[in-house]
């Protein structure tokens, strides 16, 4: 659904395009006014676009009153303006104090089923008084007793399914199958009225806005310059480490700037082992209680381990992984990442990812970004190199989209979402700094696609010229029907290229 902005703007252009009769829209300029300002100031995120929204609204309401075209096109020219903030706002309006309206409230948490209200459906029951068997004190004892088993079945039930809806609204929240592969999983929901210890993850509904500094083209040019500067010019990276770096294709300060991990594990949401079920993908921290090595069918050599979280042991089976009995030992601390199963009434794993403990993980718990490794690069000395430059280099990259575009498109600053790219907050801050990246690849691709076209279209074509004879003889003779009306519109089209000195580019379909 497009903006309030988005929609003036191209009223105003409509308006514009048809010769300033105040007909762009039902009733002219001055009865959509109401309608927008209201639409408006919904979609309103700072104090400024409350201003800006009065002061359109207040130049709609009086542009019918206006009877000369040129006055007209004036005021439709500065309302283009103020919308692509071209123009500061008038004194007048700037004198105004503006305030948002409050946020709106936040989702209620799952609610504490161990009380005496639990819902609505327990209240319900409490209310309850049997009238029947009165007369005999052991027929309302028995009554009594019965009443009260039934209150204990009907609150089980009411909280199975207040849990069952809350994880229900968590999924509707979070999809775990978005486009953008956030891993939102079951874990965080509370099961079985079992409240977890750790702080939830903030959330966030739109990125924030920081202050822009100004940079000239010959400053931005140079801090560019030096991005692309090879690894090997930071410190701390030798000839050995820059050639484990390149094997990632990591070549460039740049390229490790923007060298996305292959996944997050949240460290505030892990399960114990005791309530993992079966078909989940989790994340366990577990220590590493017994190890073998086991044959299989035609002498394949799995590797199994039985690991601990101290809440129930699991076991993981590496087929024909032998090899990492090398790698794996009693007593190590692991992460494991996979698919529980269940063999022959156990849970399971097999040939899940696996990854040797990093203490500093659990000294902050929240989301850890896991990024792709190679043979002797460790986990802790990449992301070590990776925060070093997002420190230094995340506030400094000049951003190139304009901060009117980033505002009605509701993206966050580039230096912003890198940071949050390497170290989110939050999921919430995690999928604005994806969304952002993932704007400018698509923008860089559109523009690289506009640039190609216009290189073809610099080297002139030769016109080709058909007179409407020729054109009416051709049809004759090679069709055997008439032509309809917007067949005959498209060759006019095709013609119409055709005598230009730009070579044509036109996608046929039928």
């Amino acid at each position: 659904m497009p903006s309030a902005m988005e929609t003036l703007n191209k009223v105003l252009k409509l308006e514009k395009e048809q010769g300033f009769q105040n007909k762009a829209m039902s009733g002219g300029l001055g009865s959509y006014s109401a309608i927008w300002k209201s639409q408006a100031q919904t979609q309103a995120r700072k104090p400024e676009h409350l201003m800006l929204i009065d002061e359109l609204a207040d130049l709609m309401a009086r542009y019918e009153q206006i009877e000369g075209r040129s006055e007209r096109d004036e005021l439709i020219r500065y309302m283009l303006d103020r919308i692509h903030n071209r123009l500061p706002p008038p004194e007048p309006y700037n004198q105004r104090r503006y305030e948002l309206p409050a946020d709106p409230p936040q989702p209620e948490p799952l609610p504490d089923l161990t009380s005496a209200d639990v819902s609505p459906s327990t209240a319900r029951v409490k209310q309850r008084n049997p009238n029947r068997n009165r007369d005999r004190a052991g027929g309302k004892e028995r009554e009594g007793v019965s009443q009260r088993k039934r209150e204990r079945r009907e609150v089980k039930a009411s909280q199975q399914l207040s849990e069952s809806s809350y994880t229900t609204t968590l999924f509707e929240r979070r999809d775990e199958r978005s486009a953008l592969n956030m891993e939102r999983e079951l874990e965080a929901a509370t099961l079985s009225g079992v409240k977890t210890e750790l702080e939830r993850l903030p959330r966030l509904e739109r990125p924030p806005r920081g202050v822009r500094v100004t940079v000239d083209a010959d400053s931005a040019a140079d801090i560019f310059r030096r991005l692309r500067a090879p690894v090997e010019k930071m410190s701390g990276i030798g000839p050995k480490m820059a050639n484990l770096l390149n094997r990632l294709g990591i070549f460039t300060i740049e390229d490790m700037l923007f060298f996305r991990p292959r996944r997050y594990d949240d460290y505030t949401r892990m399960l114990p082992i005791r309530r993992l079920s079966e078909n989940q993908s989790v994340t366990v921290i577990a220590t590493i209680r017994d190890a073998w090595v086991e044959m299989g069918r035609n002498n394949r050599k799995d590797f199994v381990i039985v690991v601990t979280d101290g809440t129930r042991d699991m076991q993981v089976k590496f087929w024909g992984q032998h090899w990492l009995s090398r790698q794996l030992r009693i007593g190590q601390q692991i992460v494991i990442r996979g698919v529980t199963e269940i063999y022959r009434n156990r849970l399971q794993m097999s040939n899940p990812e696996w990854e040797p403990l990093d203490p500093e993980n659990l000294r902050s718990i929240g989301i850890v970004p896991i990024y792709p490794l190679t043979a002797d690069l460790s986990a802790r000395a990449l992301r070590k190199l990776i925060k070093q430059v997002v420190e230094h280099w995340a506030e400094r990259i000049p951003d190139p989209i304009p901060e009117v575009v980033l505002e009605r498109c509701n993206l966050a600053d580039v230096g912003w979402a890198l940071r949050q790219l390497h170290n989110p907050e939050g999921w919430d801050h995690l999928f604005h700094a994806k969304r952002r990246l993932i704007f400018d690849q698509l923008l860089i691709m559109q523009l690289v696609m506009l640039e190609n076209r216009r290189t073809w279209q610099r080297v002139p074509s030769r016109p080709i010229l058909l007179s409407d004879e020729e054109m009416e003889t051709f049809f004759n003779v090679v069709f055997p029907y008439p032509l309809t009306n917007a067949q005959r519109r498209v060759i006019n089209e095709i013609r119409t290229d055709l005598s230009r000195d730009v070579p044509m580019n036109r996608l046929l379909q039928g």
